[in-house]
């Protein structure tokens, strides 16, 4: 396991909006806002949410984040998620 370094890291997923995106070609960026109003630079690599959600890919209209899960039964379960601009 690895230590919750980021910022993001201290908020449920459901709590963080994708406000924007930046740069061109394959260095595009995510402007996500955090509960209380902050705005951080996201890209590939980084995590954000409870659930050591890793960024994977940045498109001018979402975040795709994998998520690592407890499923209940002292496993863990993997799923993906979109972060989508609104």
């Amino acid at each position: 396991n690895r230590a919750r370094s980021g910022k993001l890291e201290k908020f449920p997923l459901s709590q963080l909006r994708l406000k924007g995106v930046m740069g061109m070609g394959n260095t595009v960026s995510g402007l996500v806002q955090a509960p209380n109003g902050t705005v951080y630079k996201v890209k590939p690599g980084q995590y954000l949410g409870r659930n050591n959600g890793k960024v994977t890919h940045v498109t001018h209209s979402y975040l795709l984040i994998n998520e690592t899960l407890p499923d209940g039964l002292g496993c863990w379960q993997k799923r993906k998620v979109k972060l989508a601009l609104r």
